[in-house]
């Protein structure tokens, strides 16, 4: 779900297939309404003015970063009472610049790398880390148990004493 602000509501984003920009992966996702109705317009004598808006976003899936936006927003307005019908009173097309796209694309990399950083490496080395921390106390004293003594022990056994006296 995203907010719309020119509809007022949130829009559903429907995923509609997949594409490579620039070497990375991004989702593509679509989002729609149509002829919202929003009321009358006070700026408009009172007619009643509808809003449909397209929405098309493409977002790297792993990070969330939106990589390239296009929108489209079309007002319209019901002057049915001047026998004219529905009319078009606004168009706006907005969407990403090329460098932009591009500077996104680097924030998208980065973002990964972070990802596999701290959702890959960084949780199997601190588990491996954990697991030798817990195994080298058991070792220890499974070999104590066994052996009678660890490598690094200190203690020195005093030899047998043999009596001359006979």
């Amino acid at each position: 779900m995203l907010w719309a602000p020119a509809v007022e509501k949130a829009l559903k984003a429907t995923k509609t297939g997949t594409e490579d920009i620039q070497g990375v992966s991004v989702a593509v996702y679509q989002l729609s309404a149509q002829d919202v109705a929003l009321g009358p317009d006070p700026a408009a004598m009172g007619f009643e003015q509808y809003v449909s808006v397209d929405i098309t976003m493409k977002a790297v899936q792993a990070t969330g970063v939106v990589v390239d936006s296009a929108a489209t927003t079309i007002v319209k307005h019901d002057v049915s009472d001047l026998g004219m019908g529905m009319i078009t009173s606004y168009v706006s097309e907005l969407s990403f610049t090329d460098a932009t796209i591009a500077e996104y694309i680097d924030v998208a990399k980065s973002a990964d790398q972070m990802v596999f950083i701290f959702g890959t490496i960084m949780p199997w080395t601190l588990i491996g880390l954990g697991a030798g921390l817990i195994a080298t106390p058991v070792l220890l004293i499974a070999r104590r148990r066994l052996f009678g003594t660890v490598p690094g022990d200190q203690s020195v056994e005093t030899p047998a004493t043999i009596s001359l006296d006979t």
